[in-house]
């Protein structure tokens, strides 16, 4: 409940309380629920921690190597962590993990198709740019 109040606290505008909210609930769950039920929250953990530039360098990482065994999370992980490197300027390792990601949804439902052609998009930009 503490790193689902995270989230919330997140959602709401307050990234520092909510990651430390997070954090808390991750530490009090530890390995007892499984990867798969703590998934979404570390997802959203890495996600917030990526799109602050002062963390941005831990929410790659975790972006990058924290989902190994959460097939279900890599392909928006791959998103993330392609919009995060572009943002730090690694135009390679950004073109990369959107290439990644548009292996992973390109026949996904209709649905999800906005955001591959979003990723198409960034992959172009980003050769285009030399990168």
């Amino acid at each position: 409940i503490v790193g689902a109040d995270g989230w919330r606290t997140i959602l709401e505008g307050d990234s520092t309380r909510g990651l430390a909210r997070i954090e808390s609930g991750l530490a009090e769950i530890g390995n007892a629920a499984g990867g798969a039920l703590t998934a979404p929250l570390r997802l959203q953990r890495a996600l917030t921690l990526a799109a602050l530039p002062a963390t941005r360098a831990q929410g790659i990482a975790l972006l990058r190597y924290g989902f190994p065994l959460d097939p279900e999370m890599q392909p928006i992980a791959s998103y993330a962590l392609g919009r995060a490197l572009e943002a730090s300027g690694d135009r390679s390792g950004a073109a990369t993990a959107y290439g990644d990601f548009i292996r992973y949804w390109s026949g996904a439902d209709a649905s999800l198709q906005p955001k591959v052609t979003e990723a198409r998009a960034a992959l172009a930009r980003l050769k285009a740019a030399g990168g």
